[in-house]
């Protein structure tokens, strides 16, 4: 019953991880990174800001994410982190 149970959070945890991820997206296309605050991709995620900074404890962390994911699904291959370490260095590099 523990393992079910386990299961079940693992499975809601990636559930809220991809609405956060998804309503991120949408918001940083519409508004810009800088127009974008963390409590407006949680509302918009239907989650707390408690579960958002879980998940992602800033708002840079759940950028790189964000980036690193839609890049593996384009390219196939990415890096765990970005290739020089910090996220602006780590786009330019990505982007070239």
């Amino acid at each position: 019953m523990a393992e079910g149970l386990s299961d079940h959070h693992r499975r809601l945890a990636q559930q809220k991880r991809e609405a956060i991820t998804s309503s991120a997206t949408a918001l940083f296309l519409e508004r810009g990174y800088g127009g974008t605050s963390l409590a407006r991709i949680a509302e918009a995620a239907g989650v707390s800001k408690s579960t958002l900074f879980k998940q992602f404890p800033t708002k840079a962390a759940l950028f790189e994410a964000i980036v690193i994911e839609s890049w593996r699904q384009g390219a196939g291959q990415a890096p765990a982190r970005p290739p020089a370490g910090d996220l602006r260095a780590g786009l330019a590099v990505i982007g070239r």
